[in-house]
This record gives C-alpha cells, sequence and structure tokens, in this order.
C-alpha cells in the first residue's frame, strides 16, 4: 500500500516505522525543516508541506492509495478550513484517517 501520513511526530512516526517494516510504501509530511531532516535521516521519504499550501498537498497526496492525518484538533473558528486543505491532500485515495494526538 502507499501510505501518506500528515503530521509525523510522536505517532505519526511509529505508525511510518511499523507501516514500512510491514512493506509499504510510506510518505511522510511535516511542516518543520528540523523535523523533515530527522526523518531523511531515518530513511523516511519526506515531504516538507505546509497545510496552507494547496499545491503542495496535491503533490504529496498524488498516487496515494491513503492517507492518515496525525494532528490535534483545530479551533474551532478552523475546522472548515482544516477539513478543506486535508481533503486537496487526500484526494483521489481509497482511505483517509484522522487521529487526533
Amino acid at each position: 500500500m502507499k501510505l501518506g501520513i500528515l503530521g509525523c511526530g510522536y505517532a505519526g512516526t511509529r505508525l511510518a516505522a511499523r507501516a514500512v517494516k510491514a512493506g509499504d510504501d510510506v510518505r511522510c509530511a511535516v511542516r518543520s525543516e528540523a523535523r523533515c531532516d530527522a526523518l531523511k535521516a531515518d530513511g523516511f521519504d519526506v515531504h516538507r508541506v505546509s497545510l496552507d499550501d494547496f499545491t503542495a498537498l496535491r503533490a504529496f497526496g498524488e498516487g496515494l492509495d491513503a492517507v492518515v492525518h496525525l494532528a490535534p484538533p483545530p479551533e474551532e473558528a478552523e475546522i472548515e478550513a482544516e477539513v478543506e486543505r486535508v481533503a486537496t491532500a487526500a484526494s483521489g485515495v481509497a482511505a483517509y484517517v484522522y487521529g487526533s494526538t
């Protein structure tokens, strides 16, 4: 399976490692340069993506079978915008999973 993980903090990194071990093709998305560098050093396919950059989100989600989004819940005023952002990354995938950390 081609799996994309939006948010590779503590939980996302562990999910990515387990998925790779199971033979899945994993693509990680993070915001910070430091996190991106750390995950690349561990051998992950990492994309530095801002949730406000719809072009980058579309590129991240291209060709994936599933997207897992691991992040704290957005503020109430941001819910619709967050849904739109993530829908962009997950467009065309067979499965989308949201987990709040």
